[in-house]
Parts: structure tokens; C-alpha cells; sequence
């Protein structure tokens, strides 16, 4: 059984492309995580292959100490992925032992790469895709070292976004 359901109904491929999926994926815990849970929020999706999962905490940490001071950072919901796609099913169990073992750290396991498929991820990369609290695709940027030119492209359009009502 796949741990990843989605719920892609007759949606244009433009669509899914330009606004967050419907979504139900579990994360290394096993708790389901579903769109709905971010309903109304500013969604930062970071997400990865194995090879770019190094990057990830980097541009995490810089995103969210750029933004804490903000009033309404309470907004902005962060959403770790992880495209695990590829990994066969005897080792599904041991790859989810390798994530952060604190529940206040969940990745969603993507064992189908449909999030990495549907907005294009840049492999060996952290990608960083912004949604705007409608669900609508704001900004995708990719790296590996922390940019600070990108960086602060990517905070400013959070604040645009966290500035509307």
C-alpha cells in the first residue's frame, strides 16, 4: 500500500502546478498529514531528494530567523517533504529510521515523488515552493548552499504575502 493518497480529481496539470494539491501523506511517525490541515496558511514546502536533504535545514533555519520577528509569523506553516521515491519496499521501514525521531520535526514521506513530479523539483537541490494562504504557487526557488540574494527574494515575497489580510 502506498503511503501517499492524493486526491488529484480532474484537476488541469496547470492546476496542480499552480496551486498546492490535495494531498493525505504520512510522515516518519506515521501520522497523516492532509492539505486541509494548511488551509489559510502561508505554506513553505522545502522539499528534497536524498542528495539535496543536506541543504534543507540551512535554508529552513535561515527562512524561519528571517520571519519569527514578524507579527503574523504565526501564519506561515512550514511543510518538510521528502522525495523518497524509488526506495523499495523492504527498506521503506530503515530509510523512515533515518529522519529526526522528535514527532515536532515530521517530514512527509513521499514515496511516489508526486510532489517533487508536480512542481518540478530540482534534483541533488532544496527546493523551497511558497503558497499564498488561497494555495496558490507564490515562488519556487531551488539551491543547495545557502543564498542570501535568494534568501532574501524569498522572505520578502513571505512578507508581502504575510502583510495581506
Amino acid at each position: 500500500q502506498s503511503a501517499v493518497t492524493l486526491f488529484l480529481t480532474p484537476l488541469a496539470a496547470s492546476a496542480q502546478n499552480t496551486t498546492l494539491i490535495p494531498f493525505e501523506v504520512s510522515d516518519q511517525h506515521d501520522r497523516v498529514h492532509r492539505h486541509t490541515d494548511y488551509a489559510g496558511r502561508i505554506v513553505v514546502l522545502i522539499g528534497s531528494d536524498r542528495e539535496g536533504s543536506r541543504f534543507n535545514d540551512d535554508w529552513d533555519t535561515a527562512i524561519r530567523e528571517a520571519l519569527e520577528s514578524d507579527p503574523n509569523y504565526a501564519r506561515v506553516a512550514f511543510l518538510p517533504v521528502a522525495d523518497v521515491r524509488g526506495v523499495p519496499f523492504f527498506l521503506k521501514t530503515a530509510v523512515k529510521r533515518r529522519f529526526p525521531p522528535e514527532k515536532e520535526n515530521s517530514v512527509l514521506l513521499d514515496w511516489d515523488g508526486v510532489f517533487a513530479t508536480t512542481y518540478g523539483f530540482e534534483p541533488n537541490s532544496t527546493n523551497m515552493v511558497i503558497f499564498g494562504a488561497d494555495g496558490r504557487l507564490e515562488r519556487h526557488e531551488h539551491g543547495r548552499e545557502l543564498d542570501r540574494d535568494a534568501l532574501s527574494a524569498i522572505v520578502s515575497d513571505i512578507r508581502t504575502l504575510l502583510a495581506r489580510p
